[in-house]
């Protein structure tokens, strides 16, 4: 499938893509890798945004010694003069990448609409035991192609997340912006998976609102009444840890069919509370805080 993968996206040599490669699959904090014909260089834009307390560069010499290791490539940083006639196979240069400075950058219709086929070809390759569906779409607000899927099955196989992890460093080095999604699991591929649209239009509490109305309370409702969610936006924190927090409304207690509170009816509260935890955080990447309080009825 890689070999698949690199000839539909191929757009420069074999060493090009090779070195790309090497450099994503190397260095964690690496943005994505561009090659500069005119100059014959390879730019590597990194991050610091893990270590804003302790910034470290990346430099061209560390990125040359790897591929070194590796390969048998002739690379030197761009800053190394060398004669017409002992050019090295490729020059290496690193940038720190500002995110703020490049957040408006948009591309035109014809670019994302170029790049959303090429993904999709690369898509339609893919395959593992249980995958029912996997495609891409182009956030306009956030300037990303997302990646989504959904399959069957008791859990997400290591062959599909080897896969997943593959397309997302090769998109990346295409110089595009990609987020992969998390599968989601469904019990039958005719099932619809709902996506909230995350949009920066909608503020943190819409979002998580919408999320437990319209994800997962249709599936509690025989035992769910509502949710209360505190510390989201406001100006006072009540919880240590600083996450949002939710009051989930149960059906339950003295007077209702779900006392006494057996081990067994535990369990569903249990369980309704992690898949709260689990679906906010799959839509949200938000973490929180989750309490819960009884009622006769709703």
């Amino acid at each position: 499938m890689k070999e698949l993968i690199r000839h539909i996206l191929k757009e420069e040599t074999n060493y090009v893509k090779l070195v790309k490669d090497i450099v994503l699959d190397m260095f964690d904090n690496v943005k994505f890798v561009e090659y500069v014909p005119e100059r014959n260089e390879i730019m590597v834009f990194y991050t610091n945004r893990d270590n804003r307390d302790n910034r470290q560069m990346l430099i061209p010499t560390e990125i040359c010694d790897k591929i070194s290791q590796y390969t048998s490539l002739d690379v030197v940083p761009w800053h190394v003069g060398r004669e017409p006639d002992n050019q090295p196979d490729f020059y290496i240069d690193t940038e720190e990448y500002d995110e703020s400075l490049n957040e408006n950058i948009k591309e035109t219709p014809n670019e994302i609409e170029k790049n959303l086929r090429a993904i999709r070809t690369v898509l339609s390759q893919v395959s593992w035991d249980g995958l029912c569906d996997i495609w891409v779409e182009y956030s306009k607000t956030d300037g990303e192609y997302e990646i989504r899927s959904k399959y069957v099955g008791e859990s997400f196989t290591i062959e599909g997340s080897k896969d997943l992890d593959f397309l997302e460093n090769a998109i990346r080095s295409m110089g595009l912006s990609v987020y992969v999604y998390t599968p989601w699991h469904v019990d039958s591929c005719e099932d619809e998976v709902k996506f909230i649209n995350e949009s920066k239009g909608n503020s943190t509490k819409e979002l998580i609102y919408r999320v437990l109305n319209d994800i997962v309370l249709p599936d509690y409702e025989h035992v769910i009444c509502g949710f209360e969610l505190h510390n989201v936006e406001d100006k006072y924190l009540s919880n240590t840890m600083n996450y949002p927090g939710v009051d989930v409304t149960f059906i339950g207690g003295p007077g209702t069919k779900l006392w006494p509170q057996t081990p067994g009816i535990q369990t569903i509260y249990d369980d309704a509370l992690n898949d709260i935890w689990d679906t906010v955080y799959d839509y949200t990447g938000i973490s929180l805080e989750l309490y819960s309080k009884y009622v006769k009825d709703c």
